[in-house]
């Protein structure tokens, strides 16, 4: 089973567990039946062949939704990248939709009315926009990622002070799972909290460690990830205080566990989701990356087997690997830059100007892939560092002059899985009255193409999703921000 499917399903729980969370925060929506689906087949995409700050926009393809309509306030979309046809799988009012591709990339899962569970609907289309079947419940979206037979919390014992057990990830193998559990009560910050190997063919529990701490109730604490391999595992204590932070670095083998960075030692809290140490996306090779000590700067990169250890002092903490293991990338210093070294050589290749262009919808779901490695080497889509400025600028040797700005374009711009086209929203200025245009970028030539213009009002730009072919996009307007 590959690594990837464990990064995947544990994004998925996440996903799944915050909209869960919002549910508490938002009042209940009044059930409505759920729409049909809708093509627009006569939508006839806009060349553009030589990008300009001032694009013309087509018509908003839903004509009685040219003006902002309180009511309306999400939609999803399906767009066949190679015609153009767009399909309006759901609008309506109130955030209570949330798209899947399923684990083909052949079609769509829409889940309606996330608000109110005993009217839970999920709709499965085909990549026409056909509805395949309706469920209630929520169906298998992964099935690769399914494990059968897994016991219930309630069904593991843990020696005594223990108490609470949570199940806090499940190896790709299904194998084995992490158990954690406060050594005392209550559950408030600092709380002691232990950490066991659960196996569940045997039923056997491995102590890793009795030296965490619970921060007592909070959100976007990095959970546990298990090596390519399955042998090795990574788990951190949710304890976020300057002495907390902490991540352990397990042997599942033989139960070995070593304390692998902590915030004293990184200078920032290791232990938080998108800030916390990585393996390597190889399957043949367990690697982590982790921070340096603050005092020398940098990030390194362990292999495991080999017992090498080598640090990247051009990579500020926290740096990340893109998906195909070949480039590490990380922000400067002083968060104006972006610079991207070889993973086989620490060596520095490129520093351009700007930040990912990733945090649009952090946590919800697949995030954008910003940073790629193509046959000519590393590309990426970069912002301005300050949040709140519109533009993109995307760097690719082939482009003319190797880069392409984008002044009016929005954070959240994806590759596709070939490297050969972006989808990105675009709109024409940041009034409030300014609506959002999903188009395509070839990243050869910069010539762009516009396919529709979203019947919304929204500061927010869309989430943009590519099936794993690169032949469809799955669009969410708005994007989901905020818990």
């Amino acid at each position: 089973m590959s690594p990837f499917r464990g990064v995947v399903a544990t994004a998925l729980l996440a996903t799944l567990l915050l909209a869960c969370s919002r549910d508490e925060e938002r009042p209940t929506a009044t059930p409505t039946p759920p729409p049909t689906a809708t093509t627009d087949a006569a939508v006839a995409p806009t060349e553009i062949s030589t990008p300009t700050t001032e694009v013309p926009k087509p018509t908003p393809v839903l004509e009685n939704l040219t003006t902002a309509d309180p009511t309306l306030t999400e939609g999803v979309l399906l767009i066949d990248a190679t015609t153009g046809a767009v399909t309006h799988l759901y609008e309506g009012a109130t955030w209570r939709s949330l798209p899947f591709w399923d684990e083909t990339g052949t079609s769509v899962w829409l889940n309606l009315y996330r608000f109110d569970p005993d009217a839970t609907i999920w709709q499965h289309f085909d990549l026409d926009g056909r509805i395949i079947e309706e469920q209630e419940g929520r169906p298998t979206l992964r099935p690769s990622l399914e494990c059968a037979d897994l016991p219930t919390r309630d069904e593991i014992e843990l020696p005594p002070p223990a108490e609470q057990p949570q199940i806090w990830g499940v190896s790709p193998d299904c194998t084995t799972m992490l158990i954690e559990a406060d050594l005392a009560s209550p559950d408030a910050p600092g709380t002691p909290r232990g950490h066991w190997l659960f196996d569940v063919a045997t039923g056997n529990l491995t102590l890793l460690t009795d030296q965490a701490r619970t921060c007592g109730g909070c959100d976007g604490i990095f959970g546990a990830a298990w090596s390519p391999s399955g042998r090795y595992l990574l788990h951190a204590e949710s304890y976020s205080a300057p002495d907390g932070g902490r991540v352990w670095l397990s042997d599942t083998t033989t139960g070995d566990t070593r304390l692998l960075t902590d915030t004293a030692t990184a200078g920032s809290a290791t232990n938080a989701a998108g800030n916390a140490p990585a393996w390597l996306p190889a399957e043949t090779v367990d690697a982590v990356l982790y921070p340096a000590p603050a005092t020398e700067g940098g990030s390194m990169i362990e292999t495991l087997a080999a017992n090498e250890v080598r640090r990247l002092p051009d990579l500020e903490w926290p740096a990340h690997f893109e998906a195909s293991g070949r480039y590490v990338y990380a922000v400067s210093e002083d968060r104006t830059s972006t610079v991207i070294a070889e993973v086989d050589t620490g060596t520095t290749v490129a520093e351009w100007p700007g930040v990912p262009a990733t945090r649009w919808w952090e946590g919800f779901g697949s995030e954008p892939e910003t940073i790629i490695a193509t046959p000519e080497g590393p590309a990426a889509i970069l912002t301005p560092s300050d949040r709140d400025t519109v533009g993109l600028t995307i760097h690719h040797s082939p482009l003319p002059g190797g880069e392409l700005t984008l002044p009016n374009a929005a954070r959240g711009a994806t590759w596709s899985p070939d490297g050969t086209r972006i989808a990105l929203a675009t709109r024409g200025d940041t009034s409030p009255e300014a609506t959002w245009t999903i188009g395509l970028l070839d990243t050869t030539t910069g010539a762009r193409t516009e396919l529709v213009t979203l019947p919304l009002y929204q500061d927010f730009p869309p989430k943009l999703t590519w099936n794993e072919a690169g032949t469809h996009l799955l669009v969410l307007w708005p994007s989901p921000v905020g818990l």
